[in-house]
Parts: structure tokens; C-alpha cells; sequence
């Protein structure tokens, strides 16, 4: 059964407060650089959010209208980067290291993306 756009925009405000609130709060580089652990945790998260922002992009027409037809195009780019973000550490885990985490986490990447699933999940 699919997912709606609105428990999509749920879980990626819950895989942000998690990030934020739980794994990243008080941490530094140094200890995210050390902890591997803390580091698949928070890409885990990253997974989801950017999971999330792919099903609404691909399956939830309606919703891509309302951002459509709003002017909102930040907000879908927003979700478009999130959906890159995804990719990037699925395709290229090879490749990923904690400063790219680092970078994920510390830009205003997340806190745009639960700004975009905030106002989704009230229109919906």
C-alpha cells in the first residue's frame, strides 16, 4: 500500500528531529569523524528524507501541483536535493565520508527540507 505525500512529509520531519535533536546535538566534527556508528545513523536518516522527498516528487502528483501552482519551485528543488542527496550515498557509499555527513547535516539543507514538509503536510 502506498504511502501518502502526508505521512511522506511526516517522516521527513521525524528523520530531521532525530538528526538534529537526537544523533547531531552537541556533537562536533572530530566525534562524528570517530564515531561510524553516529555516521551510518545519520546517513540512515538521510536515506529516508531523501526516500520520502522521491516518493512525493514521483508518486504524488497532486502535491507537486500545489508546489507548482504556488510558485513554490524552492520547494521543489528542495525536494529534488534531497532525493539527489539519497542517491549519492546509495550509489556512491563508496565514496562517503564524514566530512560529506558533516556538510549534509551542518548546511541549511535539513532545516529546508523540514520547512518544505511542514507546509506540504498542511496543504495536504
Amino acid at each position: 500500500m502506498p504511502v501518502s505525500g502526508k505521512r511522506q512529509c511526516q517522516n521527513i520531519q521525524r528523520a530531521v528531529t532525530r538528526i538534529q535533536k537526537q544523533y547531531m546535538l552537541g556533537v562536533t566534527m572530530a566525534q562524528l569523524q570517530s564515531n561510524k556508528v553516529l555516521q551510518d545513523a545519520v546517513c540512515y536518516q538521510v536515506l529516508i528524507i531523501g526516500e520520502a522527498a522521491s516518493k512525493i516528487l514521483e508518486a504524488d502528483s497532486a502535491t507537486v501541483n500545489i508546489l507548482d501552482q504556488g510558485g513554490q519551485h524552492g520547494l521543489l528543488a528542495a525536494l529534488a536535493k534531497s532525493k539527489a542527496t539519497r542517491n549519492l550515498i546509495i550509489h556512491q557509499y563508496h565514496n562517503i565520508t564524514a566530512s560529506i555527513v558533516w556538510a549534509t547535516v551542518t548546511s541549511d539543507e535539513l532545516k529546508e527540507i523540514d520547512r518544505v514538509a511542514r507546509h506540504l503536510e498542511h496543504k495536504l
